[in-house]
């Protein structure tokens, strides 16, 4: 794929290296070239799971939260008892789920009393976030440092269109105007004379793709009758499979024909 694919994309397209693709008339069915599922047995035991509540230890902490839920809620014991009784009458009901805070505010009677509980939530979202932004850039950290090496070992893996033999069979996913990429992809599999299946995304015009061969050069032979090229209209299979939809797409026929490995163009 493009060398400026970020990093998302790449471990997406890395994970879709090897998949199953349903072809047209020429070949199996998608059920069919899947494989066979592994299956392996659970291990049986005796012995039930430990769940959570079997512990029989409380801690100081769960204690105080249980006896004084309020005070995690920034609220008086006095806001508490307000908010049982709202949740017990039809906001119960309405709202199941709705946060103290909110159920407070909501049911304010005064408008000294709903900015009080609108600053409580405020600073709490406030602080939700900032906690949330923490952890999400510590892990981007984290997961660019662990990553970095991993990707390099398995693009290092991944075939190139350079490296791509006469007597490969190869999958294109393109769409009707084929940019120099795919021009350029077209030009080297037909000067070594390897097969390909040519799958078009976003039309199934048969005009159009006729046209589409024409202006690229491949023979009416080399279709019709060698059968070194196929032109097939994609029914959505590659949406399915696909995170990165750029176009082109170039992958190889491994093992029987039954995988797909990617090419790096």
């Amino acid at each position: 794929m493009k060398g400026t694919r970020n990093l998302v994309t790449v471990i997406a397209s890395l994970t879709m290296a090897v998949i199953s693709l349903s072809t047209v008339a020429q070949f199996p069915s998608l059920e069919n070239l899947l494989g066979p599922e592994r299956r392996q047995d659970a291990p049986k035991t005796e012995t039930p799971p430990i769940k959570f509540s079997d512990r029989t230890t409380t801690s100081r902490t769960e204690t105080a939260l249980t006896s004084q839920p309020w005070q995690a809620w920034g609220l008086t014991e006095s806001d508490w008892r307000q908010y049982e009784n709202i949740m017990a009458g039809p906001r119960g009901i309405w709202t199941p789920n709705i946060s103290p805070v909110s159920a407070l505010g909501v049911h304010a009677k005064t408008d000294v009393e709903r900015m009080r509980y609108a600053e409580i939530a405020a600073r709490q979202d406030w602080n939700r976030l900032m906690a949330e932004r923490a952890w999400y850039l510590t892990y981007e950290t984290a997961k660019e440092r662990i990553f970095a090496p991993k990707l390099a070992a398995l693009l290092a893996d991944q075939p190139t269109l350079m490296q791509v033999q006469s007597h490969d069979r190869l999958v294109l996913f393109t769409d009707d105007q084929c940019n120099p990429t795919c021009r350029r992809v077209l030009s080297h599999v037909m000067s070594i004379g390897a097969s390909l299946d040519i799958y078009f995304v976003g039309t199934s015009d048969r005009a159009v793709i006729t046209q589409w061969a024409k202006t690229n050069n491949i023979a009416p032979e080399k279709v019709n009758a060698t059968k070194q090229v196929t032109l097939n209209v994609d029914t959505g299979f590659f949406q399915r499979i696909a995170i990165d939809t750029t176009l082109p797409q170039l992958f190889r026929r491994d093992n029987g024909q039954k995988q797909l490995t990617e090419v790096r163009l």
